[in-house]
């Protein structure tokens, strides 16, 4: 079967039951060549998130926010990338999980996906890196004053 397929199969079957299921299925659907998770963000991203990325993604048309890379790979394109579900910790209706993704033998980052359980399944509630504790966070910040800024405009 092809891959590309096999990643509309998985992204349209039912949500992981787990929360290392979950993220591992994400981390795979990077296999495909035309795997986006901003183009259906409600199957990867709690509705927290998923209104700020799209807040971030919509408030200046023709303009790019916050976000000009892929948090959950903290690059900018993903070929060759390589990903490895390092612990996953759950906590009732939350988890961690610690992931490590490799672009060549030298290059690794390490990144902590905080994840909460809707009633849609496991869902990415934030995303942290080296020089970003807190996704969330950055992006409420950012369309905060972004919006600020529009009304000191008119």
């Amino acid at each position: 079967m092809p891959m590309a397929i096999a990643a509309l199969l998985l992204a349209g079957s039912a949500p992981a039951d787990s929360p290392r299921g979950f993220i591992e299925q994400v981390y795979r659907l990077y296999g495909s060549a035309d795997f986006n998770p901003f183009e259906h963000p409600e199957r990867y991203f709690t509705p927290r998130l998923a209104k700020a990325l799209d807040d971030d993604a919509t408030m200046d048309p023709g303009e790019v926010g916050m976000l000009d890379y892929d948090p959950l790979c903290q690059c900018q394109d993903d070929s060759g990338m390589r990903t490895k579900v390092q612990a996953v910790s759950e906590r009732g209706s939350s988890a961690d999980a610690r992931v490590s993704v490799y672009f060549g033998s030298s290059d690794q980052r390490d990144i902590h996906v905080k994840l909460e359980r809707t009633a849609k399944g496991w869902r990415i509630a934030d995303v942290a890196a080296k020089d970003e504790p807190s996704l969330l966070a950055d992006l409420v910040k950012s369309n905060r004053e972004r919006r600020a800024q529009k009304v000191r405009k008119k």
